[in-house]
């Protein structure tokens, strides 16, 4: 189940989703967060497969704030058969939440952005849906401070975040990346 809430009928401004299990039969509802921590903007992105569950995962994306500097990320919710519960995926030392963009934002040294491009597809060959990201971390004036492919997948139902190095792996990711993609410094133009 999944409420959405807002200052008034009217608001726009500050949309903010809290998702919960809801029992039918003993009609216990509770927070798949916790307490007060909801996803603002929440917008559904894709059903996908990461393992071989009953139900694909209901990925969405959200971003970190509104109104400032915002984060821009993916998660998603998935279903444990075991527990019969719904429950925010982790994908690394309780990360829930997978970096898909950000807004110019001041660190110490210069202003900058990740601008990124992500895909879902079986990058594995394991059969089951994985996500592969790639990063610019650029600055104000054009330059590229840092430049990241990574790859998140289910491997024997642990989840893996993989940083892309090979050379040849690198260029296959990056051309699947841009199939599709709308114009963006991170493929070549056409």
């Amino acid at each position: 189940m999944l409420i959405g809430e807002r200052e008034s009928q009217t608001s726009t401004y500050g949309n903010y989703f809290v998702a919960f299990n809801y029992d039918l039969k003993g009609g216990e509802k509770t927070s798949l967060t916790s307490f007060n921590n909801g996803f603002m903007r929440w917008k559904f992105k894709k059903l996908a497969r990461f393992d071989s569950s009953r139900a694909p995962d209901i990925v969405f994306s959200h971003p970190s704030c509104t109104a400032c500097e915002a984060d821009y990320f993916l998660s998603s919710f998935r279903f444990d058969s075991t527990e019969a519960k719904w429950g925010v995926r982790t994908w690394s030392e309780k990360s829930t939440e997978i970096l898909i963009g950000s807004d110019y934002s001041v660190d110490a040294e210069e202003n900058s952005k990740d601008d990124c491009l992500f895909k879902f597809a079986d990058f594995n060959g394991d059969g089951f849906d994985d996500l592969a990201v790639r990063c610019l971390a650029v600055t104000e004036q054009g330059k590229i401070l840092e430049d990241t492919t990574t790859i998140y997948t289910i491997q024997h139902g642990q989840p893996q975040v993989l940083i892309v190095r090979d050379h040849q792996q690198l260029a296959t990711i990056r051309d699947q990346l841009c199939v599709d993609a709308k114009k963006s410094k991170l493929c070549p133009s056409k």
